[in-house]
């Protein structure tokens, strides 16, 4: 290395370096944003989404990206450089020269000149380079990518084709209110972990909980999670070079979700998120399935809310605003005929310590995400038992659910010790109890259809889905899940591929 003739000004020197704190500073940057477990599917879906549609990336996001990824870069890279100048202006002085050529100077010195040089010399900064870029790739699970693009089709054999024409045949029984929870799960039960039981409020409104409901792979991201619960399929969006298939309108256009029979069955279908719709391609997932009133953040704005209720994740609305938003939608359409589907999502729980309303209690404010978490099912019990009260939800199935497990922290993760579970729980009286106590996203849907009376209600499929209310044996269901669990779910699958042809 010391006997390359390269000036260790070498701008390649320089890049190297610059690689390497970009990489770490990324790198710690999108593990605060998205969590500990970060995979390269969600880094590139956010990034093409942005790369196609400014919009689909939120300003909040792309400030944070530029205070502690770019600049931090940035002034570090510049500091080398002064440093490096300055040390070669040293290097130079009479004294110092005689060092650092190595000539007439004892093992101390000699040993001080070899490492000045290795140090500043350009094959250190290549290894720095080198090293951080695997190590980056590593816990992104870029090698686990490859792996699974090369693996044999698992999905295919297990999908079930779902049929849209019988499904829709059947006249509309009951309404749905669809409500995900930001990064709901089991745990912020448990008061032994998380300081307080943060469900407590979710506990006491009557309904069927489901206690065992694992993450499947593919399902781990608010989009994913939302994807899979109504297709039955999981999100994996980069296979077969269709890295750019969401610069497009449509999404999974010939995937068949939940929208899908509901539009064909007559129903009216609403979206509502208090953040920006086009962020994660919430807008083009549920208007390529059958949605046809998405409202978010713009249409909030334009329906004349206080633009000071903007300041929860990504500037979008507090839950509690949202929920209030909410019950307006459901006034208006209690003046028509058709059935209808209203589909919420809600953010103060974001990670890594969620956005309080300024409607919390003062101990739900500095109770970090326990805190937000509770305080966020208050607000959504007081949803639920309101709409009961002023008789807006006769008819109506109601469906509370975590979108996927909260994406915690490598501190938080000592906290949650125990098996991680999706939180569940039916708020409708049912005619029959579910059949079994465990369920993946992908039995969402047809535990819903078989809810609204829209399937047959014996063993309803739909994608990788079997309904709750199956009458599959529960040895046949543990092998099942154990199939679709799988990481080879995964794998390179032209079935899944034709979902965007």
């Amino acid at each position: 290395t010391c006997a390359l003739p390269i000036s260790r000004g070498h701008p390649l020197r320089y890049g190297c370096y610059g690689l390497s704190i970009l990489l770490v500073a990324a790198y710690a940057w999108l593990r605060s944003v998205f969590g500990n477990r970060l995979t390269v599917e969600q880094i590139f879906f956010h990034f093409d989404l942005g790369l196609n549609s400014l919009t689909g990336v939120d300003l909040f996001l792309i400030a944070d990206a530029m205070r502690w990824v770019l600049l931090p870069t940035l002034g570090l890279l510049v500091t080398l450089y002064a440093a490096g100048k300055l040390a070669d202006r040293i290097v130079r002085a009479d004294v110092m020269a005689r060092l650092f050529a190595l000539r007439g100077m004892g093992p101390p010195g000699r040993l001080l000149g070899k490492l000045y040089q290795g140090l500043t010399g350009l094959g250190f900064s290549l290894f720095l380079a080198l090293f951080t870029t695997i190590l980056f790739l590593k816990q992104i699970e870029f090698f686990h990518f490859v792996r699974i693009s090369l693996g044999n089709d698992h999905f295919s054999a297990l999908y079930q084709q779902p049929d849209l024409h019988v499904l829709a045949t059947r006249s509309a029984k009951k309404n749905l209110l669809l409500i995900y929870v930001e990064s709901l799960e089991r745990t912020m039960g448990n008061a032994a972990l998380v300081g307080r039981d943060a469900l407590a409020p979710l506990k006491q409104l009557e309904g069927t909980e489901i206690p065992s409901f694992p993450a499947a792979p593919g399902t781990n991201w608010t989009i994913a999670g939302m994807f899979s619960s109504q297709c039955g399929i999981p999100l994996k969006p980069f296979f077969s070079n269709k890295f750019h298939s969401f610069a497009t309108e449509d999404f999974f256009p010939n995937a068949v979700c939940l929208g899908d029979v509901l539009k064909a069955a007559g129903y009216e279908q609403y979206f509502l998120v208090g953040h920006h719709l086009a962020y994660s391609g919430l807008d083009k997932f549920y208007r390529t399935h059958g949605y046809g009133q998405l409202l978010g953040r713009e249409e909030w704005k334009a329906r004349g809310v206080d633009p000071a209720e903007f300041s929860s994740w990504g500037f979008g609305l507090h839950d509690d605003v949202l929920l209030a938003q909410a019950k307006e939608v459901l006034r208006q359409h209690d003046r028509k005929r058709a059935p209808f589907n209203l589909t919420l999502i809600t953010q103060d729980n974001h990670f890594p310590h969620g956005i309080p309303s300024p409607r919390c209690r003062d101990d739900e404010k500095r109770g970090d995400f326990a805190g937000a978490f509770h305080c966020n099912s208050r607000f959504l019990a007081d949803f639920v038992n309101d709409l009961k009260k002023q008789g807006l939800l006769e008819n109506t199935v109601v469906v509370l659910m975590g979108d996927h497990p909260f994406m915690n922290s490598m501190r938080q993760a000592m906290q949650f010790s125990e098996d991680r579970h999706v939180y569940f729980k039916i708020l409708s009286a049912l005619d029959k109890p579910p059949a079994r106590q465990t369920m993946t996203h992908f039995d969402v849907v047809p535990s819903l259809l078989d809810l609204l009376e829209l399937a047959d209600g014996r063993d309803t499929r739909f994608g990788l889905g079997i309904s709750l209310f199956s009458s599959i044996s529960s040895t046949d269901y543990e092998h099942h899940q154990q199939a679709v669990t799988s990481e080879d779910i995964l794998n390179k699958s032209p079935t899944y591929e034709a979902f965007w042809r």
